[in-house]
């Protein structure tokens, strides 16, 4: 069975509710689900970075940001 990750908002809603389903029903453990929602969620932070970025960029009109430096 081949599947395919979902690729908008309302189809990664889909499939996290999905999930809630099946380890309601036993079907997936509930620490695999975890694993789902933790990877979902680092891949929401992501995005959400980029768009800010990419919002503040469109302001800057030009500008230069330096990247920020998180070593001591």
């Amino acid at each position: 069975m081949s599947r395919i990750a979902p690729t908008n908002t309302q189809e990664r809603r889909t499939f996290l509710v999905n999930q809630m389903m099946d380890v309601a029903e036993g079907k997936v453990t509930a620490e695999k689900a975890k694993s789902i929602c933790n990877i979902s969620q680092q891949i929401y932070n992501t995005l959400n970075v980029e768009i800010k970025m990419a919002i503040a960029k469109s302001k800057m009109d030009g500008e230069n940001v330096e990247p920020v430096n998180f070593a001591g």
